[in-house]
């Protein structure tokens, strides 16, 4: 399962608006007029590859992935739910156990938690998207369904600390 991990980055990844450039440092993503900030992981989080999202983590030893991605100037008519569909386009037998509005950044965000099957695998995600003046933000957790628990209590900080400090 845990070699399966990296395929659900790619892919999950691979639907949003995909791009390497930009820096990360300090919690801080930075691209041309585009700035954010995301919270803290545990220290259990490693910075994985960037590519094809703007920043990604993992934990080994969950066997889970974070990633955040952002699209600006694109898609901005469409509404959450419809966002938060498209980061599952690949997957099957999807059930959403958790789907909430909340407030991030003083804007309304939307929030589940699904679990869903990837090549008979079943896995769990959590995915949060944001809409900031003319940018989206996908917010992502995927682990395997044993490890998500452990997994979301990193996640949900990390998600609620997050902070765009300007959008292009």
């Amino acid at each position: 399962m845990r070699k399966l991990v990296p395929l659900l980055i790619l892919l999950i990844t691979g639907f949003g608006c995909a791009h390497s450039r930009g820096s990360f440092t300090d919690g801080r993503f930075a691209e041309g007029a585009l700035e954010y900030r995301v919270g803290a992981l545990s220290g259990h989080w490693v910075l994985a590859s960037r590519k094809p999202a703007d920043v990604a983590f993992a934990r080994p030893d969950l066997g889970a992935t974070v990633y955040v991605d952002s699209s600006c100037n694109r898609y901005r008519d469409a509404s959450l739910n419809v966002l938060a569909n498209h980061l599952l386009f690949g997957f099957d037998d999807i059930e959403v156990l958790v789907q909430e509005l909340l407030e991030i950044d003083d804007r309304e965000a939307l929030r589940r938690v699904v679990s869903a099957r990837l090549d008979g695998v079943r896995i769990q995600l959590g995915v949060t998207v944001i809409k900031k003046n003319s940018c989206i933000f996908d917010l992502v957790l995927v682990a395997p369904q044993e490890a998500f628990e452990d997994a979301w209590d990193d996640y949900v900080p990390f998600v609620e600390d997050f902070r765009v400090d300007s959008c292009p």
